[in-house]
């Protein structure tokens, strides 16, 4: 295993704002477009944006090889501006290779960890908690967000995980999905109350999250419409609620270009027509996953990198190419 490395480039603690999530490029052969990710993390570092996040869920992490993972990190920290924290997100349910990961993370000089709990196996709170312990030690004491997104998320509520983890030193926040309106004002109750901070993943609710009282947002979604992130989050912390509004509508409408549905036993493409009043009809696309568009929308914008996604995610057919122009273009989006 690596030595553990001792410096750091940029800062962490009481961070605020927009996260933008980056998509891992990738070649037809499925090897990592170093030339892609460079131009990508130069061009949205001169956005005004607070940092960015790497790997995890919208990174393909799941499916990308343990070097190519390490390598990402090593790309986004060499070509990162120093004014930008970048945080790394870690998937693996292996601790050995979340050190791994980690130590990767702190030799590149990155802000700190998002850490995604293990939950392939029903392990007790002291193993989660000495899991993070190691993360953060090996890192030498790099601050961790805990993501609560997980299929054993209700499982470690009523076990009172979150309360656990909110008191463990090395946690400087979470990053929550929105379940309901109670959930969201329970943690972010939580996190103030044990001087932690709170971040939103849901663009949607981007608003009540701010009024709330969240500190910011991690979305994948922000990539491809950002001017309208940087305006929403904006209005949200001036408490505009009809301008907001009408921004989410906004983003929604594109959500419904995009969205995949995991319940729909249709196989191959298959699309619901949905008809608003006043508003122009969009697709939905099931069997299709999120990150195959926006991957294919960041190529249409004009972003040299390919629309390659690593199986077992779908490509996109020409089919579903053609009416995604058509539908982007009426957002005026390109």
């Amino acid at each position: 295993m690596s030595q553990e490395p001792t410096t750091t480039k940029r800062s962490a603690r009481n961070i605020d704002g927009i996260f933008l999530t980056f998509p891992t490029p990738l070649t037809k052969d499925f090897a990592l477009d170093v030339n892609a990710l460079q131009n990508l993390t130069a061009y949205f570092c001169n956005r005004p944006i607070q940092g960015i996040s790497i790997l995890g869920k919208w990174g393909e992490a799941s499916y990308l090889k343990f070097e190519t993972q390490k390598q990402v990190i090593e790309t986004v920290g060499e070509s990162l501006k120093e004014n930008r924290s970048l945080w790394v997100e870690i998937q693996s349910q292996s601790t050995l290779e979340a050190v791994e990961l980690a130590i990767t993370a702190k030799s590149s000089g990155a802000s700190g960890i998002i850490l995604n709990i293990p939950w392939y196996e029903n392990h007790p709170i002291p193993s989660i908690l000495q899991h993070l312990h190691l993360v953060h030690q090996k890192s030498s004491g790099l601050p961790l967000l805990i993501r609560l997104e997980s299929p054993r998320f209700f499982e470690w509520q009523s076990m009172g995980l979150f309360e656990h983890l909110a008191r463990f030193e090395a946690v400087s926040g979470f990053i929550g999905p929105y379940h309901t309106r109670v959930h969201l004002s329970t943690y972010i109750r939580l996190c103030h109350r044990r001087k932690r901070q709170y971040f939103t993943d849901c663009c949607f609710h981007l608003f009540e999250a701010i009024q709330h009282g969240a500190d910011g947002i991690f979305c994948p979604i922000s990539i491809i419409m950002f001017q309208d992130i940087i305006e929403l989050y904006q209005k949200s912390v001036e408490g505009k609620k009809e301008e907001s509004k009408k921004i989410t509508q906004r983003l929604e409408s594109l959500q419904s270009v995009i969205r995949y549905t995991t319940h729909s036993k249709t196989q191959g493409l298959s699309w619901l027509w949905r008809f608003q009043k006043g508003s122009v009809r969009f697709p939905e696309v099931y069997e299709r996953h999120e990150l195959s568009f926006i991957k294919q929308i960041l190529q249409l914008q004009g972003h040299h990198i390919q629309a390659t996604v690593s199986p077992p995610y779908p490509q996109i057919l020409d089919e579903e190419k053609k009416i995604l122009i058509q539908q982007l273009t009426k957002l005026g989006m390109i």
